[in-house]
């Protein structure tokens, strides 16, 4: 699935996709990567969007290692 979507939105890529055997296992990565996270599955929806409209390059990355779904909780938490 990795390759086929390369740098798409995983959830934008997903709608195009027919075959419900991609959409289920999508949806069950989706499930543990939000429990890893500690995030509701349509929160971390939320992060992916998010990440896609804010990448870091690889200096900002350097500059701020924390990861991603962290800078993503502190952005809402001021915005809220």
């Amino acid at each position: 699935m990795n390759r086929s979507w390369g740098n798409t939105n995983p959830f934008k890529w997903i709608n195009k996709q027919t075959d419900q055997r991609i959409t289920t296992r999508l949806n069950y990565l989706v499930l543990i990567l939000a429990n890893a996270n500690g995030v509701h599955t349509e929160r971390f929806r939320k992060f992916m969007y998010w990440c896609f409209e804010n990448q870091r390059s690889i200096a900002e990355a350097e500059a701020d290692p924390r990861p991603s779904i962290e800078i993503w909780k502190e952005a809402k938490n001021k915005n809220n």
